[in-house]
């Protein structure tokens, strides 16, 4: 069977950009896939949803946003409630269709009332926005990524990377700036080596709110494997009140990283275990085994 999440009467013409909501599956049900429409990216792992659109979604009296193909195990009714993943401030109505009556959009409730609950950004005005993908350079330890964007239209991007197979994560916690719009950011790629696949794309922001998204590129690493194993300085020293302590590893081993005092006696193990080769890093509170600060 298959259900369909849609946008019902968007308030605007502009498209829709983005969408995000959690949803529940009250069914005895086998997930097949959720296909999500358009050029698009989730940054959260189905059942949640945190949708960007490279381009927009175009105003429909009914814009369709997923569809889910399942195999119901019983002949009992099943049930698709949405919830937020934070507090709704986006217009829209979301609807289901079930494949019985297709013309008869059924309204998607919260579970716990009659409400309707937003789901979709919509876009005010019609975009018209270059939003070209990344440029990507492998080194040693990371990826170097660079791109422009017009400051006229956005005040900022967020940038993603996904791995091969597995849902995007946002590496940045506020909004990448730059001179002129040019931006210019190195991915340290902390326990990657090389043969990974990663996929970057980013998103332009303006007033805080994601507003459109690059196609995403794919890399596949190369050269980022470091040639020797070694300990890089600490950052920042002095610290207060925590450091980042980064190691290259040639090839794949077991690593212990260790904490001494001049005295040489054994303050704190930061880590014990085997680890692939790449460039790695651990932080250091500045507190030995049992907690305490050390002086």
């Amino acid at each position: 069977m298959t259900a369909y999440l849609l946008l019902l009467n968007p308030s605007q013409p502009g498209g829709v950009s983005g969408w995000e909501c959690q949803i529940e599956i009250d069914g005895e049900v086998i997930p097949v896939a959720w296909n999500i429409c358009g050029s698009a990216i989730n940054a959260a792992s189905p059942p949640e949803f945190a949708v960007g659109l490279s381009v927009p979604l175009p105003w429909a009296e009914a814009v369709q946003l997923i569809s889910f193909d399942f195999f119901q195990l019983d002949w009992q009714e099943t049930l698709l409630y949405i919830h937020p993943l934070s507090t709704p401030t986006i217009p829209g109505y979301p609807a289901y269709i079930c494949p019985d009556y297709m013309c008869e959009p059924v309204p998607m409730l919260i579970s716990s009332g009659s409400e309707f609950l937003p789901v979709a950004w919509v876009n005010p005005d019609p975009l018209h926005m270059q939003a070209p993908p990344p440029r990507t350079t492998c080194t040693v330890g990371g990826v170097e990524l660079s791109w422009s964007y017009d400051p006229a239209v956005a005040d900022g991007c967020f940038l993603y990377r996904r791995l091969e197979g597995e849902a995007a994560e946002r590496l940045t916690e506020t909004p990448l700036s730059g001179p002129g719009g040019r931006i210019e950011y190195t991915d340290h790629l902390f326990g990657l080596a090389d043969g990974a696949v990663l996929h970057y794309c980013y998103s332009l922001v303006r007033q805080g709110r994601e507003i459109g998204r690059s196609q995403e590129v794919p890399v596949t690493l190369s050269g980022v494997t470091p040639a020797a194993t070694a300990l890089r300085p600490n950052y920042p020293n002095p610290f207060n009140p925590v450091t980042h302590l980064e190691f290259e590893l040639a090839r794949a081993g077991r690593v212990e990283l260790v904490i001494f005092d001049l005295a040489g006696r054994r303050i704190r193990t930061l880590a014990d275990l085997d680890l692939p080769a790449g460039v790695h890093e651990r932080q250091w509170d500045g507190r030995d085994e049992n907690g305490r600060p050390v002086p």
